[in-house]
């Protein structure tokens, strides 16, 4: 509707003609980001071909796109690591952002990563309105989704919320010993 009406209203009024192609190029921007990223979900075949950092980097454009939030990303070290945990974050990440997106009311959303000898860590935090954890109702299974795909590889899944003051998850994973120790 916005790109069928802006011709006319640019004949009566330019600023708000202008105003009309910032939200409709905004528009555009955020569906074709959400669209690579349901081309991505459907091709289960193609996630596991990319390493963390391409998957948290998608991740993060599609978020900015659809949630119109600043969406600052820092990957230090972001080697090599088992598919199974570049998912698992991947997955960790993905629902963080949608809770961020529907719930927090946040403007801006910092997202690290970071992987050494030992093992892998994330870092998600939000300027948004927090929440507190004991009130969460258990209809609202995406928290205990995440601390059960990081059990499910020996991870360690933090939450720390306070209303008013934002969230932050801290999701780590260690190499096994042998692996650790030997490459």
């Amino acid at each position: 509707m916005i790109a069928e009406s802006t011709p006319i209203i640019w004949e009566k009024n330019q600023l708000i003609g202008r105003q009309n192609m910032d939200k409709l190029s905004l528009l555009l921007r955020s569906a074709l980001a959400e669209m690579r990223s349901l081309l991505l979900e459907l091709r289960a075949d193609v996630l596991p071909t990319q390493d963390l950092e391409q998957l948290l980097t998608n991740l993060a454009d599609a978020t900015r796109a659809r949630g119109n939030l600043t969406v600052a990303t820092s990957f230090q070290d972001v080697g090599v690591v088992p598919a199974a945990v570049a998912m698992t974050f991947y997955r960790i990440s993905q629902e963080a952002m949608n809770n961020i997106i529907k719930h927090a009311e946040a403007s801006r959303i910092e997202l690290a990563a970071s992987t050494d000898a030992d093992g892998v860590t994330l870092h998600i935090r939000d300027d948004g309105r927090g929440f507190d954890l004991c009130a969460v109702p258990a209809s609202c299974i995406g928290l205990s989704i995440m601390a059960e795909r990081m059990q499910k590889i020996g991870g360690d899944l933090r939450i720390q919320s306070t209303p008013g003051h934002g969230t932050e998850i801290k999701a780590t994973w260690s190499r096994p010993q042998e692996e650790s120790t030997h490459g």
